[in-house]
Formats: C-alpha cells, structure tokens, sequence
C-alpha cells in the first residue's frame, strides 16, 4: 500500500511540475491540513477495536491436552496408489489422520473427555 501511494504522489508531483502548478497547490494545500491536523489532533493508541480485544482477552479456560507422534507411512503411500489406480480416488495424509482419530476413540472412549477442576471427566 505504500508503495502505490508513492507512486501516486510522485506521478501527481511529474504532472504538477511539467503541465500545471495548480495541481501541486492543491495537493501541498491538502497535505499541510492533513498534517496540522495529526499534529493538533493526535491519534489515539488504542482504538474502540483495540479496546473491546483488550477487555475481553483473558487466560485460556479450556484444557486440551495434545499429542504429537512420528509415523512411517510407506503403507500409506503404497494404498494411494492402489486407491488411484483401483478406483481413482485421491487419499490424503488427512484422510487417514481423521480416520485414525475415529477409531481410537471408537476402540477407547475413555481418550475423549475434559479436565475439570484438575480431575478427568470422560464425555458420554
């Protein structure tokens, strides 16, 4: 954004120089006020948007608990490709993330569930 604004004061600056001084009036006339006008009437730091995000920021309030696992997926790699070439269907890292997420909780529903108050509460 800056530099189109750059530009467009330098080609309007060219113009003003070369075919008329009336328009460099206008534009230095309109900067001056601009300026006077940050100068006299500052802006203020933090902004009604600024304001709301700080009054209602706060801690987090709920407890996730996350994992992270390295896998080897050659397996995975060899099935695409018979999924693409069997039936043309393009299988993803996700797809098999989503579907492994659903058996395990399928296999173990005591895995999904909440902490509260430091204790453990599985979701029915």
């Amino acid at each position: 954004m800056q530099t189109t604004k750059f530009c467009l004061i330098l080609t309007l600056l060219i113009y003003s120089f070369w075919y008329d001084f009336t328009v460099l009036k206008i534009f230095l006339g309109v900067y001056g006020i601009m300026l006077a006008w940050h100068i006299f009437f500052p802006a203020k730091l933090n902004g009604l948007r600024k304001k709301i995000t700080i009054a209602t920021w706060s801690e987090p309030q709920e407890a996730n608990i996350h994992a992270g696992l390295d896998y080897n997926l050659t397996a995975f790699n060899e099935y695409k490709a018979q999924a693409k070439e069997k039936y043309g269907l393009t299988i993803t890292p996700t797809h098999l993330a989503i579907k492994a997420m659903g058996e395990s909780l399928a296999a173990g529903p005591g895995l999904n569930g909440k902490i509260v108050f430091g204790k453990y509460i599985p979701y029915d």
